[in-house]
C-alpha cells in the first residue's frame, strides 16, 4: 500500500472551500429608498461603493 506525502508546494496543498452568505433581514442591509427606479438605482450604486 502507497502514502501519498504532503504537498511541500503551496499551490498543490490549497483545497476549495465553498462559501455562502445569506441576508438574514433585508432592512438591515439595504435601507428604504425612493419608489422610482432611477432612484433604487442612485440608491444601490451609493451602497455598493461606499458613498453613502
Amino acid at each position: 500500500m502507497a502514502i501519498d506525502t504532503h504537498a511541500t508546494d503551496i499551490e498543490e496543498n490549497r483545497t476549495a472551500v465553498p462559501t455562502a452568505f445569506a441576508i438574514t433581514m433585508l432592512d438591515d442591509f439595504l435601507p428604504s429608498c425612493d419608489p422610482d427606479e432611477e432612484g433604487l438605482m442612485k440608491h444601490l450604486t451609493a451602497h455598493m461603493d461606499g458613498s453613502w
